[in-house]
């Protein structure tokens, strides 16, 4: 059976194994971290076992809200989404070593990553010190601004533009801050219709690709946004000649918000309100996950589990606190001259 290695900079180490399939769609969202061998004395932050198993003799386990059983170290849960079914079992989700056993139907494999993996992921780096925010990072190799956005709101069609310039891929999914810089989190591209006709970019990308985007996005519109199977396409393989920095400067940060305005104005620059837009936002992103840490909280009040928000809280606290940060509407109707008006007001504040 395929085992693979991931090593996120030198943060996490995650081990994933299952069965050749299901490991294949798991295996090329993290493909640009793959490793041969872990460093020596590095334990594995996350193993992730995709095998099938029988659900674990709990015999001490609590129930919480009828789905969840929870004994002193293990939370197995029998779970859907939507069309998605799987069994799950987490072992030491406080622990610095946490095991995972996930087994589903196939439709299962298309949000394991989202729900389940950088969910956790996030726990991890969050729970190291780091502020991992939902957002893209800009960088012209001096000045870095974070871009951090709900879905859909302009985030990835600015970030491809401004790579359209020459400048290097950061992120696009998440962003790792620290107070010294920013750390690249380099996963797949999940593009739709509009990026292909809004960013020249993309002209190269494989045709089988662009039918794919155009498909999907089509499905995602005609089921009511019931669909969401976003094509995924790897940074190498849709853009080979853009750079990637693993490292970069970050100099500034701001919550970009959709608004009827005819340009992109600052709303405000009061850090609590950003603070507390980034972890809403972080929140969304959590999705079914935050329910699993909500069972393990009900069942362990003293874990760091219970103290994962106020943890975050005051990461960003840390990290933000000599940064200028702003939340900035753009106007609903996203066009290359509000990409050109956003730059330059990014680089107004930043100088500010």
């Amino acid at each position: 059976m395929p085992e693979g290695l991931y090593q996120i900079h030198d943060l996490l180490l995650i081990r994933l194994s299952g069965p050749a399939g299901q490991f294949a769609k798991v295996d090329k969202e993290y493909a640009y971290y793959r490793t041969p061998t872990a460093p020596a004395g590095r334990p594995v932050d996350i193993d992730f076992d995709l095998h099938p198993f029988s659900p674990p003799s709990l015999v001490e386990a609590q129930t919480v809200d009828k789905k969840y059983r929870v004994d002193d170290r293990t939370l197995f849960a029998a779970d859907r989404y939507k069309v998605a079914f799987w069994k799950t079992a987490l072992d030491g989700l406080d622990q610095r070593e946490t095991r995972v056993r996930f087994a589903g139907n196939r439709w299962s494999m298309v949000i394991v990553v989202k729900l389940f993996l950088e969910p956790l992921i996030r726990l991890k780096v969050t729970l190291s010190g780091k502020a991992m925010v939902h957002s893209s990072c800009l960088t012209d190799g001096t000045r870095g601004f974070v871009l951090a956005a709900s879905p859909s709101t302009g985030k990835t069609t600015t970030l491809l533009n401004w790579l359209s310039a020459g400048h290097p891929f950061v992120s696009d999914e998440y962003t790792i801050l620290d107070d010294d810089g920013a750390w690249g989190y380099v996963t797949p591209f999940r593009f739709h219709a509009h990026n292909l006709t809004m960013n020249p970019i993309l002209a190269n990308i494989p045709d089988s690709a662009k039918r794919q985007i155009r498909l999907r996005t089509a499905l995602l519109k005609v089921s009511g946004g019931y669909a969401d199977v976003t094509y995924n396409i790897g940074v190498r393989e849709a853009l080979p000649q853009v750079a990637i920095s693993d490292r970069a400067p970050w100099t500034s940060l701001m919550v970009i918000t959709r608004a009827d305005a005819p340009a992109p104005r600052v709303r405000t620059d009061r850090r609590d309100e950003v603070i507390r837009k980034l972890q809403v936002i972080n929140h969304f992103e959590l999705r079914q996950f935050a329910q699993y840490m909500n069972a393990w909280t009900y069942v362990h009040p003293p874990s760091v589990i219970a103290r994962y928000f106020d943890i975050e809280r005051e990461n960003l606290a840390r990290v933000l606190a000599s940064r200028p940060c702003y939340e900035v509407n753009v106007p609903t109707n996203y066009t290359r001259q509000t990409y050109d008006q956003l730059i330059e007001l990014l680089y107004r504040l930043d100088q500010a």
